[in-house]
């Protein structure tokens, strides 16, 4: 029986936003680099926070300057060639973010080669899985994975590899060629410079990258594209941003591993603007003071980091006192109300909203989400702070991060927008998951993506590059979407008032099981929910095989709010006794002080009160010499409504003070917790409250009746997360094997006196029968 599919979705004409290299036939990225060069000559591209002199303190930001970026690209790519290395042959990296990844994967676009990059968060085996499977030649490394790389090619598992060359570091005493490696980074830069070569000749059509997917039910998949494909895929990503004032230049901080094809990406799209880069220092605990150093005006950012940000900034405004609490709403309100026509709001930002924009440098203009989707109340609310639009958009790494995009002129909360110039996109029913693309008021399905950005199969493997396809060559994305009425204006037909409708993401077709009665379950459907509004819930997975009655959760609680002793509603009779008396213990020996904390508190109230009353004043004395309007108090009924609307739907979390402050509950004691059958269960019921909060999304078959709790966060360190956050729902299965077996079997044994008394009563009538 022949699919059924819904209209194709596309933008065929430029838009008003359209940039230099529309169209895109016979761009490739090599141009892309080399124009960008020329025209933005002294122009800073490549920046780097060197070290103070005598320590390991970070400075300032320096750059390398278009023009001597272009130069460095020539003479590595030429020390490259002078190893050997032919046109096509692959070249790895493997490295945190830093200048030297950059001028690697430049050298490989205009020598010819094939960059495939890796995460350095791998470990050993899948390392060793790519560089084999990808016929590496050479890998450019930073010397903290220089060791597992050495020994496996040691142990001759590597064959193919020739060359290992790693990444200088300034710090070392000793600057001589590591052990394990063939060259250093700075020596083939030297070897190019005594012979430079010109370009090879490459066309849109040469492959560029090989590029690993997360590999989250498996090994990963090698996704491969030319020059053209992400040449595609950088004029698009671009295609709705304004570029930078004349006079100005763009800087976009690097902080997103690279080996993430969204963040590759971005670095070819600024060329066409003349962008920099100033990468982070490889810390994540020292981007705040990268952030400050730099000062970038682009920021990306994935679900995860706009979310910690959220948190800290969200945390911060409820340790407020009344007056300055008061105070934020008011300017908040009228400040997303203004950004939603397209306007800014002075007095707001001089009160509050300067302070918030300065801590991420008080530049950005334009600011990226990928991944995954943002939540609305997040991207709403941080929006309003930094006072643009984040841009949400759809894309995957074999659509070569690109799909749709929401526009940076409009509010379009929880949707990712409508496709960009060149993509079309359509939806394809789903029956099993009864998604039709006929369902009314909006259509439901698959989404298929088609156009020039996506890549042209898997490396060495014909079979899934077929099942990625349909018969009209749309990529099969395994999300599940439905098209909803747009904001956006048609491109297409300025004289239409008719907006192009915009994309929502609302389920996966990957991720489906099925129970032993036969219903479906849609797990990470069922996972958003609890995550967003289950309080208690940090992270979860939700699964149970074909032969179980009921759901299992996989949780990781947020332990913090859980033990909090000021929380609201916190049961503490009840909760003293977990962990056999260790939360007592834990709250007697002054952990939680909670009279000193009370005290300190108040004393911080009355000194932001008074400091408040002071700014105020500033701001009316202002106000009556004409220089900054004062809080408009007018239209307070309307202004109400607005606030009721925009605030998050998850805004039911207990109001927790110590929570906020920085109140942690150490690992011994959440190692100790996580298997007490009373901290299980009263997760279970907060699971259960919240399915019946949402049951017009949680089914009553999807509440889960076993759980698993974990102690520990789940990461890309330990294993539990790829690289790009997507859970390995393989691993975090068997982290806790025996556990899960035990939930198994607990659900059943509920069901098994009732089940098993059947029999036994049937016998004993046919007895009284005789």
């Amino acid at each position: 029986m022949a699919e059924e599919k819904g209209t194709i979705h596309t933008v065929k004409n430029k838009t008003a936003f359209s940039k230099k290299y529309y169209p895109m036939e016979g761009l490739t990225i090599q141009k892309l680099f080399r124009d960008a060069c020329e025209t933005f000559a002294d122009y800073d591209r490549l920046g780097w926070r060197e070290y103070i002199a005598g320590t390991t303190k970070r400075g300032k930001y320096v750059f390398l300057k278009y023009k001597e970026a272009g130069e460095v690209v020539t003479y590595f790519g030429s020390g490259l060639r002078e190893l050997g290395l032919q046109t096509q042959d692959a070249m790895g990296i493997m490295a945190k973010n830093c200048v030297e990844w950059s001028i690697a994967d430049q050298s490989a676009a205009c020598q010819g080669l094939v960059c495939v990059p890796v995460y350095d968060s791998y470990g050993p085996a899948e390392c060793q899985m790519i560089i084999a499977h990808s016929e590496m030649k050479v890998i450019i490394c930073s010397y903290d994975v220089l060791g597992f790389i050495a020994e496996a090619r040691a142990a001759n598992r590597l064959p193919l590899l020739k060359f290992v060359i790693v990444i200088d570091d300034p710090l070392r005493t000793d600057q001589s060629v590591p052990s394990g490696a063939t060259h250093k980074f700075s020596e083939i830069v030297a070897l190019g410079r005594t012979k430079p070569l010109p370009d090879a000749e490459i066309t849109p059509d040469s492959l560029f990258t090989i590029v690993y997917t997360s590999g989250t039910t498996g090994q990963p998949k090698g996704a491969m594209f030319t020059h053209g494909n992400l040449g595609a895929s950088a004029v698009q990503l671009m295609s709705r941003a304004d570029p930078p004032k004349e006079g100005t230049q763009d800087y976009h901080f690097s902080y997103l591993p690279l080996a993430h094809i969204f963040a590759r990406v971005l670095e070819y799209a600024i060329l066409q603007f003349g962008g920099a880069i100033g990468f982070y220092t490889g810390s994540m605990s020292n981007i705040t003071d990268d952030i400050l150093a730099l000062r970038p005006t682009i920021l990306i950012g994935v679900p995860r980091v706009y979310s910690k940000t959220y948190q800290k900034i969200h945390g911060q405004i409820e340790q407020l006192g009344f007056l300055k609490k008061f105070m934020f709403n008011r300017a908040y309100a009228a400040k997303f109300k203004n950004l939603k026509k397209g306007k800014q709001t002075p007095w707001a930002d001089y009160l509050v909203f300067n302070q918030i924009k300065e801590k991420l440098g008080g530049r950005i203009r334009l600011a990226y989400n990928g991944s995954a989707s943002l939540p609305a109340y997040i991207s709403e609310f941080l929006s309003t702070c930094l006072g643009i639009i984040i841009s949400e958009g759809y894309g995957l790494t074999e659509t070569g991060a690109t799909g749709t995009c929401t526009q940076l002129i409009q509010f379009d909360l929880g949707n990712t927008g409508c496709p960009y110039y060149g993509v079309e996109v359509r939806l394809c029913s789903i029956p099993e998951m009864d998604y039709y693309v006929t369902d009314k008021p909006y259509p439901r399905g698959e989404i298929l993506v088609r156009g020039s950005q996506n890549f042209i199969g898997y490396f060495k493997d014909e079979e899934s590059t077929k099942a990625a396809f349909d018969e009209d060559h749309f990529f099969r994305t395994g999300d599940v979407g439905m098209w909803v009425p747009g904001v956006y204006r048609n491109d297409d037909d300025p004289t239409s008032n008719i907006p192009l409708d915009s994309l929502k993401i609302i389920d996966r077709r990957k991720n489906i099981f099925k129970l032993s009665q036969g219903e479906f379950i849609c797990a990470e459907r069922v996972e958003d929910v609890f995550s967003e509004y289950c309080p208690f819930i940090k992270q979860i997975m939700v699964y149970g095989p074909s032969t179980a009655s009921a759901l299992v959760a996989f949780t990781v609680p947020d332990w913090d709010l859980l033990l909090d002793k000021e929380r609201e509603g916190v049961e503490e009779d009840k909760v003293i006794e977990w962990g056999n008396g260790a939360v007592k213990l834990f709250w007697e020996e002054g952990k939680v002080d909670l009279k000193k904390r009370k005290e300190k508190k108040e004393v911080k109230i009355q000194q932001e009160e008074k400091q408040q009353e002071k700014e105020t004043e500033k701001v009316q004395i202002k106000q009556e010499e004409g220089i900054e309007p004062i809080i408009p108090i007018d239209n307070q009924k309307e202004n109400q409504k607005e606030e009721e609307d925009q605030h998050p739907k998850s805004s039911n979390t207990p109001v927790s003070t110590s929570a906020l402050e920085g109140f942690k509950v150490p690992l011994p004691l959440r190692e100790q917790l996580q298997r007490d059958e009373r901290v299980k269960q009263f997760l279970l019921k907060q699971l259960a409250k919240t399915a019946d909060e949402h049951r017009d999304r949680v089914r009553r078959f999807e509440i889960p009746k076993g759980i698993v709790v974990f102690a520990d966060e789940w990461t890309d360190q330990n294993g539990c997360m790829t690289p790009s956050y997507k859970k390995k729902r393989d691993i975090i299965r068997n982290k806790q094997k025996d556990d899960f077996l035990s939930e198994l079997k607990k659900i059943e044994d509920l069901s098994a006196p009732i089940l098993s008394r059947a029999p036994a009563q049937e016998s004993s009538n046919a007895s009284n029968r005789k």
